[in-house]
């Protein structure tokens, strides 16, 4: 028995929109590129800079799980004069694919990088626990907590890039 979720991507009345719809591939924004200047930050007690490498290249694609704040239509839709995409997606799909916003007034504190030593089949590789490390990539302010934001994180193909257009999982269901 597969159960359906919906999910909203708010966006403004653009070239760039229009081409997310007919294509059916939707914009990732580099972590430096969000409107939030404090995505993204973590306190590293590491003393390991790899992770931030790791961090500056990622691209974020954001959705929202309420389909009719005023808030997200002012701030995101050009002042309610944008439009609201609808995607449904299985619950297997949303599980693997989305991760959920946590919001909190501390930024997350990553004290622990796993990583394969040299000579490891997989060496050069990090290991992370979404649920632990991974608070990185899901943490925003609370002032953000009315957006139910539920995102996507990938791997940028390319370093220089502001971002990219990529698939997302799910039907379009309304627009």
């Amino acid at each position: 028995n597969i159960r359906f979720m919906k999910i909203y991507r708010y966006r403004t009345a653009s070239f760039n929109t229009y081409r997310e719809l007919l294509n059916k591939k939707f914009w990732f924004s580099r972590y430096s590129r969000l409107n939030d200047p404090f995505d993204g930050m973590y306190i590293n007690n590491t003393g390991d800079g790899g992770l931030d490498k790791f961090v500056e290249s990622l691209e974020i694609c954001c959705f929202s799980k309420v389909p009719n704040s005023l808030l997200m239509w002012a701030h995101y839709t050009d002042s309610h004069r944008g439009i609201c995409i609808e995607l449904e997606v299985d619950d297997k799909e949303y599980k693997t694919s989305f991760l959920e916003v946590d919001y909190s007034e501390e930024l997350p504190i990553l004290d622990e990088v796993r990583t394969f030593p040299s000579g490891h089949p997989s060496e050069g590789s990090l290991r992370i626990n979404i649920d632990k490390e991974g608070r990185i990539f899901r943490t925003k302010s609370l002032d953000w907590g009315y957006e139910e934001e539920v995102r996507i994180v990938r791997f940028a193909e390319e370093s220089d890039n502001k971002g990219s257009m990529c698939e997302c999982p799910g039907k379009l269901t309304a627009v």
